[in-house]
């Protein structure tokens, strides 16, 4: 019987999404026949939990709230000296379990410790940070926007903003510089560096422009439980009648737009679904249509919902859509704006800037999602294309044709 192939996943723990769609591919290539170890940080691995025939690594990560705050103010997630402790420690994990294959999620040095250790290297990313993806740059709520304003902010952010990036990746470049490779150009050549460069989006994003070694792996929807809940099993009492409006700003929303919200929609004549991570505050608000809870599975939650509202980023739109659910966004970063710039092109996603998003253009874009087909409709197209393909059948036959062909003959 033919010896496993070794596949190696680290996932950066700067938000949830990162951790769950890793928690996605272990779990689907384990099942395919992969000897899988997967890697994540501390504070995430509660909500990855146990998976059949995956071997599981704590490894280090900033805190989220610190990578927040360092985008925000237009820094690099990682100082140099946290790029310098993860190259080191993703070398000895490398050295350690051999791995035929390395796969990485915004492990920013991940490329260097494969290529000093000979080891194929695959990078997971946004389809939207591609160089191959035409992108405007929406302003995010950032320090910068709040000094001197939206509006000369949004005139400005096209041009500006691929200098900025470019000067936040200089900590990167630093440690490239002092092992001996040569500087990225732009953020963007940072976050699609490996011998492969999977997307994660849906199947019908993929460009004719790609190269061979750039290929969508398709959305990565992790429908797995909090393991850190004595009760891990969700049930809702709801009226099924009424249309059902799930909130959730995930692990990096800004969650104290959670009461603008639910105020925005104190007459809407459904049930509020919320997630927030102190459940008293919401229900202090004195609304009797909210159903909210400090941690809800966002399978079950959709499984459910007529809507979802979130903060824009790839993983939450994501799961709607192949849901079958529109999706309304109050982004912040800039992750967010420029996923929420694309999947608007489906028809299913709608939405804004938070700070710009009143309680009246919430509950106006609501009624327009609920009361008129065309973004549900839309929904359940992608939903309909991606189980036509196959689910996430699809994603397997394209890692396995990855993993079984061996790395591209071309310089990444």
């Amino acid at each position: 019987m033919p010896e496993k192939q070794r596949i190696l996943i680290l996932a950066e723990g700067a938000t949830l999404a990162h951790p769950t769609r890793c928690a996605c591919l272990a779990e689907l290539l384990a099942t395919d026949g992969f000897d899988v170890f997967y890697g994540t940080s501390l504070n995430y691995l509660p909500y990855v939990g146990k998976i059949p025939g995956v071997q599981l690594i704590e490894i280090t990560s900033p805190s989220t709230q610190e990578v927040l705050n360092r985008l925000d103010s237009g820094k690099f997630s990682h100082t140099t000296d946290e790029l310098e402790i993860q190259l080191s420690e993703n070398t000895q994990i490398i050295k350690d379990l051999k791995p035929a294959w390395v796969i990485g999620d915004v492990r920013m040095t991940l490329p260097i410790a494969c290529r000093l250790s000979g080891i194929p290297c695959i990078t997971l990313i946004n389809h939207h940070w591609s160089p191959y993806v035409h992108s405007i740059y929406p302003v995010p709520d950032s320090a910068p926007a709040r000094l001197f304003g939206i509006r000369l902010s949004s005139l400005l952010s096209r041009f500006l903003t691929p200098i900025l990036l470019k000067n936040a990746i200089k900590p990167l470049n630093k440690v490239r510089a002092q092992h001996g490779f040569t500087p990225y150009q732009t953020i963007r050549d940072a976050y699609c560096d490996g011998d492969y460069v999977l997307y994660v989006g849906l199947p019908r994003q993929t460009q004719s422009n790609f190269p061979k070694h750039h290929l969508m792996v398709g959305p990565l929807i992790w429908h797995g439980r909090y393991r850190g809940d004595s009760n891990p099993t969700t049930t809702f009492n709801i009226q099924s009648n009424k249309p059902i409006i799930f909130i959730s700003l995930g692990s990096s929303g800004d969650h104290s737009l959670v009461p603008r919200i639910i105020k925005s929609l104190a007459s809407f004549p459904g049930t509020l679904l919320v997630a927030h991570p102190e459940p008293h505050a919401i229900e202090a608000l004195g609304l009797n249509h909210i159903v909210v809870k400090s941690f809800i599975p966002i399978a079950d939650a959709l499984d459910v919902a007529d809507l979802m509202i979130g903060n824009g980023g790839t993983a939450t739109i994501l799961a709607a859509l192949v849901a079958g659910k529109p999706y309304l966004a109050l982004y912040t970063n800039l992750d967010q704006a420029l996923s929420v710039e694309q999947y608007r092109l489906t028809g299913a996603v709608n939405g804004g800037l938070s700070t710009l998003m009143t309680p009246k253009k919430i509950l106006r874009a609501v009624e327009d999602m609920l009361h008129t087909t065309p973004a549900t409709n839309a929904a359940r197209r992608c939903r309909d294309e991606f189980i036509e393909l196959g689910g996430h059948a699809w994603t397997v036959n394209q890692m396995r044709h990855i993993l079984n062909s061996g790395p591209p003959e071309h310089k990444s």
